[in-house]
């Protein structure tokens, strides 16, 4: 789903299209693409050999080839708009293309783009870029193309931000004029935020939306102590689910349970799960396969929870799904080249 330094490696992709009111106008930003309307499922892996690069759409148990020509790696997507998203070096920066598999629009960044995150319904994109002496954050609307720069007076810690909904952020970062560091709400379209929860004697290592108005985050303390947090944001309570849980890279929460990819202190990276009625934390994974992909993201589809995972060469990885009902892992697919859950 998180090292900068790896992401902004890569190239980028997002959808936007005429299919939802997207706002391809005629400009210099705006070219044709001479293909025909994209047309993306809710689940999406990518394989990358050599130069090529391979679309499939996972269905069960096996993977259904999309036809889909892109310019470059798609990273995110909207299936609700219907646009693809890629990243394209330039003499002096980056440029982040916008597709809707007709038209193009190109945004010009100053610096590398090191991490794209879209919001829940697909209408706003969220990206971090470097530019060397600066570091930040823009939102972009994805329907008319408008850019909200960031509130500078607040920063941002590490990579904790998430999408609340469309028009929030919730993130953990330092309020720089109070010298406040804690849970905020950001408001994107005014740039003006308020504290959820003061921080102190402590920081947050990962967080994420887990459903709406309900977030799941993971503080440690300066006296070494590390929990798992379940808090909502309508009611102001929250409650402990683990202490257990060392890094969390990825996660889903089906009913009243959270599944993510990750570490149980500092073990392993594996696949585990945290029943959250009475906060026990088990492995799923073990030898099949030996090792979770570090880039590894979750899609839940049907009964099944798919993964990237690998045996011997971490190149050399394959997709494999957990059943959630008879508790049984498969491999569904390996020898395409290398795997990546576009989410």
């Amino acid at each position: 789903m998180r090292k900068a330094a790896a992401l902004s490696l890569l190239v980028l992709v997002i959808l936007s299209t005429t299919l939802a009111g997207c706002n391809f106008g005629k400009g210099s930003n705006e070219e044709d693409s001479k293909g025909t309307n994209l047309k993306l499922p809710c689940s999406i892996v990518s394989t990358i050999s050599g130069e090529d690069v391979l679309y499939y759409e996972i269905e069960g148990d096996s993977l259904k080839k999309l036809d889909l020509d892109l310019k470059g790696h798609m990273e995110v997507y909207s299936e609700e708009l219907g646009l693809a998203v890629y990243r394209e070096f330039a003499d002096k920066g980056t440029n982040l293309i916008i597709t809707n598999g007709v038209k193009e629009h190109k945004i010009s960044v100053d610096g590398n783009i090191e991490e794209l995150i879209i919001s829940p319904k697909g209408t706003k994109l969220l990206y971090r870029y470097n530019s060397g002496d600066k570091i930040g954050y823009k939102v972009l609307d994805l329907q008319n193309f408008k850019e909200f720069d960031f509130n500078e007076n607040l920063a941002i810690s590490g990579e904790n931000v998430k999408f609340v909904n469309e028009d929030q952020l919730i993130l953990y970062g330092v309020d720089l004029e109070k010298r406040q560091s804690g849970l905020y709400i950001y408001n994107i379209k005014d740039g003006r935020y308020t504290l959820e929860k003061q921080i102190v004697k402590a920081f947050i290592d990962y967080i994420d939306l887990v459903e709406d108005q309900v977030v799941l985050y993971t503080q440690s303390s300066i006296d070494g102590k590390k929990n798992c947090y379940i808090y909502n944001l309508d009611s102001k309570k929250e409650s402990v689910i683990s202490n257990e849980v060392g890094e969390i890279e990825s996660l889903c929460k089906i009913g009243n349970v959270v599944y993510f990819i990750g570490t149980k202190g500092e073990g392993l990276r594996s696949l585990y799960s945290i029943d959250i009625t009475n906060n026990k934390l088990d492995r799923l994974v073990y030898d099949f396969p030996k090792n979770i992909s570090e880039k590894s993201k979750l899609i839940v589809a049907g009964d099944n929870i798919y993964f990237l995972g690998f045996n011997d060469s971490k190149e050399k990885n394959a997709l494999y799904r957990y059943n959630l009902k008879d508790k049984s892992i498969k491999l569904i697919d390996s020898n395409k080249g290398q795997y990546i859950i576009i989410k």
